[in-house]
C-alpha cells in the first residue's frame, strides 16, 4: 500500500505544473515553441535515469532509488518556481525527469517480483496509482496557481513533495525481491548473465524488441500531451481549471478499468491486450485534431482512457515476460526509458508542428507514429506470440 501511495504522490508532483504552463509562458514571454523543449527535456532525462539507474533495482538498491527520486522531485519543483528563463526552467524540469525516471523502475520491479500470479493485475494497479496522481496533480496545480501564483505555488508543491520521504522509507522490500535466484525468467536466455549495470544486453532478444516497440507506441502521445495539451485546450477557450478537469476526467475510466484489464492481460496475454488498447488510442488521438469543442475533446479522451487501460499494463506485462523477474528493473527501465525517449522527441517536435501547422497535423502525425510502431511489433513478434501472450508456461517461480 505504501508503494502505491508513493506512486500516486510522485506522479502528482510531476503534473502539478501542467495548468501553470500557459501562465508561465505569458509571465516570462517564452516562445510557444520553447514549451516543447522545456517539458520534452524532462522526458529525455527520465530516459537516462530509466536506462542507467533503473537496473540498480535488480542489484538491491530499490530503497535508495525511491528516496533519491523523492528528494529530486521536491527540489525540482522549488527550482522551477524560482526559474525566470527558458534555460533555468529547462534545467529544473530535467532534474524532475531524473527523479521520476529513478522511481518507476524500482517500484515496478518490486510489484513484478512479489509473487508468481497476477503480474498484469499488479502492474495495472500501480499504473492506476500513477494515473490517479496525474489526475490530482493538475487540480493541485490549479489551486496553487489561484492561491499563490506560479512561483510560490511551485515552491509550496516542492515542500509538500518532501513529505513523501517517510512514506518511501516505510516501503517493505522482501528479502526474496532482491535479486532472485539465477535462471528464473520467462525468456530464459535474458537472465543468464544476471543483473547488469545497464539494460542494453536485453536487446539481444526478439521478444524484448516487441515489448519495447509496444511501449514506445503507448508513450508516443505522452510527448504531445505534456508539451501542448494545456495550450491546445486553452486555445479553444478552456480555463486552467478546465484543463485540470480534462486530465482528471481522462484518468477515470483507466482507474476503474485497469485492474479488470490487468486480469484480462493475465488470462489472454500481454501482447493481445496491448495491441487492442493501442488501436483504440490511435482512433482517439486522430479525433482530437478534428474537433474544435473542448467538451467533445474531453469526451473522446474517455475513449482513449479505455484503450490506455489495456495498452499501458499490457506493454509493461509484455516486457515483464520478455525480461523475466530477475531483470525486472532493467526490463521496465528499458521499456519506459526508450518509450519516453520517443515521447521526449515527440514533445520537442510538437511545439513547432502545432505552431505552424495546427492541431490536426499534430495529432495525425502522433497517431501515424503509433500505427507504424504497433504494426512493426506484430511483424517482429511472429513466432514469439506464445511467450509474450503467456501460452508457454513460465519456469520462473516468482513471476
Amino acid at each position: 500500500m505504501r508503494l502505491y501511495l508513493a506512486m500516486f504522490m510522485m506522479s502528482c508532483a510531476v503534473l502539478v505544473i501542467a495548468p501553470m504552463t500557459p501562465a508561465i509562458q505569458q509571465e516570462h514571454r517564452f516562445p510557444v515553441a520553447s514549451l516543447g523543449i522545456i517539458f520534452g527535456v524532462s522526458l529525455l532525462t527520465g530516459v537516462v535515469a530509466e536506462l542507467f539507474l533503473g537496473p540498480q533495482a535488480d542489484r538491491g538498491h530499490e530503497r535508495a532509488l525511491l528516496i533519491s527520486s523523492v528528494v529530486l522531485a521536491g527540489i525540482s519543483s522549488v527550482g522551477s518556481g524560482l526559474a525566470d528563463s527558458v534555460v533555468t526552467l529547462t534545467l529544473w524540469r530535467a532534474v524532475a525527469g531524473v527523479g521520476y525516471g529513478m522511481f518507476v523502475p524500482a517500484a515496478s520491479a518490486l510489484v513484478i517480483r512479489l509473487r508468481a500470479q497476477g503480474v498484469g493485475e499488479r502492474i495495472a494497479r500501480l499504473q492506476v496509482a500513477e494515473f490517479a496522481g496525474f489526475a490530482a496533480g493538475p487540480f493541485l496545480g490549479a489551486l496553487l496557481l489561484a492561491q499563490f501564483g506560479t512561483q510560490n505555488g511551485l515552491i509550496v508543491a516542492g515542500i509538500v513533495t518532501l513529505i513523501l520521504v517517510p512514506v518511501v522509507l516505510g516501503v517493505e522490500i522482501p528479502r526474496d525481491a532482491r535479486v532472485p535466484p539465477k535462471g528464473d525468467g520467462v525468456g530464459q536466455s535474458t537472465n543468464d548473465a544476471g543483473p547488469s549495470w545497464a539494460a542494453f544486453d536485453l536487446l539481444r532478444h526478439r521478444e524484448v524488441w516487441v515489448a519495447l516497440l509496444l511501449s514506445v507506441a503507448v508513450t508516443a502521445p505522452v510527448g504531445t500531451y505534456s508539451a501542448l495539451w494545456p495550450k491546445f485546450l486553452a486555445d479553444r477557450g478552456a480555463s486552467p481549471f478546465v484543463v485540470a478537469l480534462s486530465l482528471a476526467i481522462f484518468t477515470l475510466p483507466f482507474m476503474i478499468l485497469a485492474p479488470i484489464a490487468g486480469r484480462f492481460i493475465d488470462r489472454f496475454g500481454p501482447l493481445r491486450g496491448s495491441v487492442i488498447g493501442i488501436w483504440i488510442v490511435v482512433v482517439a488521438v486522430v479525433s482530437y485534431g478534428l474537433l474544435a469543442s473542448v467538451a467533445a475533446i474531453i469526451l473522446v479522451s474517455l475513449i482513449e482512457s479505455v484503450g490506455q487501460a489495456l495498452a499501458g499494463p499490457g506493454s509493461a506485462a509484455a516486457m515483464a515476460r520478455a525480461s523475466g523477474a530477475r531483470r525486472a528493473g532493467a526490463g521496465q527501465g528499458l521499456a519506459r526509458g526508450v518509450g519516453f525517449l520517443g515521447a521526449g522527441l515527440t514533445a520537442i517536435a510538437a511545439g513547432p508542428v502545432y505552431e505552424y501547422w495546427g492541431g490536426a497535423a499534430l495529432f495525425v502525425c502522433t497517431a501515424t507514429i503509433m500505427v507504424v510502431l504497433v504494426v512493426l511489433a506484430q511483424l517482429i513478434g511472429r513466432g514469439r506470440v506464445a511467450v509474450l501472450n503467456g501460452a508457454e508456461p513460465s519456469t520462473d517461480p516468482t513471476l
